[in-house]
């Protein structure tokens, strides 16, 4: 075998090794991004290479498609909380307008044993009055 066969053979070895590593790294990158959907955990570039075990550009320069997917995962995983939170908002909402005609209706009736028991107390008063005065005048007694 001639040295250029030799480094021809080593060259084409060495390109399919690092094939075989770049689909590796790629779908490291792509089950994480799965998981991210799965979750809904929003996670920034540096923190997927890092769990994926590549460069922080490889999703911006190096792999444009992941980057892209990305963005419209974090995307759909924003617009899920907030559907969420606004659904929570709605269910508050509600709650709160329930708990507060509960309070008006209660006010309505607080106020009725008010004016209840003012009468009463005007009536016990013009009474003892009555009486004090009819003690007090022989000519009513």
């Amino acid at each position: 075998m001639s040295r250029n066969t030799i480094l021809a053979e080593g060259r084409r070895k060495g390109q399919a090794a690092n094939a075989t590593k770049a689909q590796r790294r790629r779908q490291q990158v792509e089950a994480i991004l799965d998981q991210m959907e799965v979750t809904g955990q929003a996670l920034n570039n540096e923190q997927i290479a890092e769990r994926a075990g590549v460069g922080k550009n490889y999703l911006g320069t190096s792999h444009p498609d992941l980057g892209e997917r990305v963005k419209a995962i974090r995307a759909r995983i924003v617009e899920d909380h907030l559907a969420e939170t606004l659904a929570q908002s709605s269910e508050v909402e509600h709650s709160l307008a329930s708990e507060n005609d509960q309070l008006h209706h209660r006010i309505s009736q607080l106020e009725q044993l008010a004016e209840d028991l003012q009468g009463e107390l005007l009536s016990a008063r013009n009474e003892a009055l009555s009486e004090q005065h009819s003690r007090l005048d022989p000519r009513t007694g």
